[in-house]
Protein backbone atom coordinates (compact mmCIF):
# COMPACT_ATOMS: atom_id res chain seq x y z
CA UNK A 1 0.00 0.00 0.00
CA UNK A 2 1.24 3.45 -0.90
CA UNK A 3 -0.05 6.40 1.10
CA UNK A 4 0.83 10.02 0.48
CA UNK A 5 -0.25 12.65 3.00
CA UNK A 6 0.29 16.36 2.98
CA UNK A 7 -1.53 19.21 4.58
CA UNK A 8 -3.84 19.46 1.60
CA UNK A 9 -4.34 16.19 -0.25
CA UNK A 10 -4.63 12.46 0.40
CA UNK A 11 -3.76 10.04 -2.36
CA UNK A 12 -4.01 6.44 -1.21
CA UNK A 13 -3.31 3.62 -3.66
CA UNK A 14 -3.85 0.01 -2.65
CA UNK A 15 -3.54 -2.21 -5.74
CA UNK A 16 -2.52 -5.82 -6.30
CA UNK A 17 -1.86 -7.89 -9.42
CA UNK A 18 -3.00 -11.51 -9.59
CA UNK A 19 -1.42 -14.37 -11.56
CA UNK A 20 -3.64 -13.55 -14.57
CA UNK A 21 -2.20 -10.00 -14.75
CA UNK A 22 -5.43 -8.45 -13.46
CA UNK A 23 -5.43 -5.50 -11.07
CA UNK A 24 -7.72 -5.15 -8.06
CA UNK A 25 -7.82 -2.57 -5.28
CA UNK A 26 -8.66 1.06 -4.66
CA UNK A 27 -7.42 4.58 -5.34
CA UNK A 28 -8.50 7.50 -3.13
CA UNK A 29 -8.29 11.17 -4.11
CA UNK A 30 -9.30 13.31 -1.09
CA UNK A 31 -8.87 16.85 0.26
CA UNK A 32 -10.16 18.94 3.19
CA UNK A 33 -13.90 19.63 3.07
CA UNK A 34 -13.32 23.36 3.60
CA UNK A 35 -11.35 23.58 0.35
CA UNK A 36 -13.24 21.00 -1.70
CA UNK A 37 -14.37 23.47 -4.36
CA UNK A 38 -10.78 24.55 -5.02
CA UNK A 39 -9.55 20.99 -5.42
CA UNK A 40 -12.51 19.86 -7.52
CA UNK A 41 -11.72 22.67 -9.97
CA UNK A 42 -8.03 21.69 -10.24
CA UNK A 43 -7.34 20.49 -13.82
CA UNK A 44 -4.49 18.14 -12.84
CA UNK A 45 -6.59 16.41 -10.17
CA UNK A 46 -9.55 16.17 -12.54
CA UNK A 47 -7.36 14.61 -15.24
CA UNK A 48 -5.87 12.04 -12.86
CA UNK A 49 -9.25 11.11 -11.43
CA UNK A 50 -10.83 10.90 -14.89
CA UNK A 51 -8.07 8.61 -16.18
CA UNK A 52 -8.99 6.03 -13.53
CA UNK A 53 -12.74 6.62 -13.82
CA UNK A 54 -12.59 5.86 -17.53
CA UNK A 55 -11.32 2.31 -17.05
CA UNK A 56 -14.04 -0.16 -18.01
CA UNK A 57 -15.23 -1.87 -14.83
CA UNK A 58 -14.03 0.86 -12.43
CA UNK A 59 -16.50 1.62 -9.63
CA UNK A 60 -16.54 5.17 -8.28
CA UNK A 61 -17.98 6.22 -4.94
CA UNK A 62 -17.71 9.18 -2.63
CA UNK A 63 -15.04 9.33 0.08
CA UNK A 64 -15.69 11.03 3.44
CA UNK A 65 -13.20 10.22 6.19
CA UNK A 66 -10.93 12.04 8.66
CA UNK A 67 -12.34 15.44 7.69
CA UNK A 68 -11.53 14.82 4.03
CA UNK A 69 -13.86 14.44 1.08
CA UNK A 70 -13.27 13.16 -2.42
CA UNK A 71 -13.51 10.05 -4.56
CA UNK A 72 -12.62 6.39 -4.12
CA UNK A 73 -12.25 4.31 -7.27
CA UNK A 74 -12.47 0.52 -6.85
CA UNK A 75 -10.99 -1.84 -9.42
CA UNK A 76 -11.80 -5.55 -9.56
CA UNK A 77 -9.82 -7.84 -11.85
CA UNK A 78 -9.07 -5.18 -14.46
CA UNK A 79 -6.64 -6.42 -17.17
CA UNK A 80 -3.22 -4.86 -16.72
CA UNK A 81 -3.29 -3.78 -20.39
CA UNK A 82 -5.96 -1.24 -19.41
CA UNK A 83 -3.28 0.52 -17.31
CA UNK A 84 -0.19 0.20 -19.43
CA UNK A 85 -1.04 1.41 -22.91
CA UNK A 86 0.31 5.01 -23.15
CA UNK A 87 -1.78 7.31 -25.30
CA UNK A 88 -4.80 5.06 -25.21
CA UNK A 89 -6.67 7.25 -22.73
CA UNK A 90 -6.29 4.53 -20.13
CA UNK A 91 -4.87 5.18 -16.68
CA UNK A 92 -1.13 4.87 -16.11
CA UNK A 93 0.21 3.04 -13.10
Amino acid sequence: MVLVLSGCVRLAVDLSVNRFDEISGSIVFAYPKATALLFEANPALQAARESYRSIEGAIERGYDQDGLTGTEIRLVEIPIEDFSNPGSGKAPI
